[in-house]
């Protein structure tokens, strides 16, 4: 787990840009944080994501295995839209 203490100041700005996303189904294929009381837990694309949405899947990369979050356990689910980071121009 990681958290914002002891992180870079690029880390920090990126994590002040997100955003606290509620439907879940609408971030299938989207690089997002899973936070669970203010703590990212992890990074990742969102691989999976059953149709009520209360169930996510991170892919698996390098060492860290495919992961599975419930929103019932007090995950939370963060992106940084396109549009507040420049990456639509």
């Amino acid at each position: 787990m990681t958290s914002l203490s002891g992180t870079s100041a690029a880390t920090k700005a990126v994590a002040k840009r997100m955003h606290l996303q509620h439907d879940w189904v609408a971030l299938l294929g989207e690089v997002i944080q899973i936070r669970v009381d203010d703590r990212t837990v992890r990074t990742g694309r969102v691989d999976g994501v059953t149709p009520d949405g209360a169930i996510l899947w991170i892919e698996g990369h390098g060492a860290e295995p495919r992961t599975m979050f419930e929103r019932c356990e007090g995950f939370t689910a963060w992106i940084d839209y396109k549009w507040d980071s420049g990456g639509c121009r």
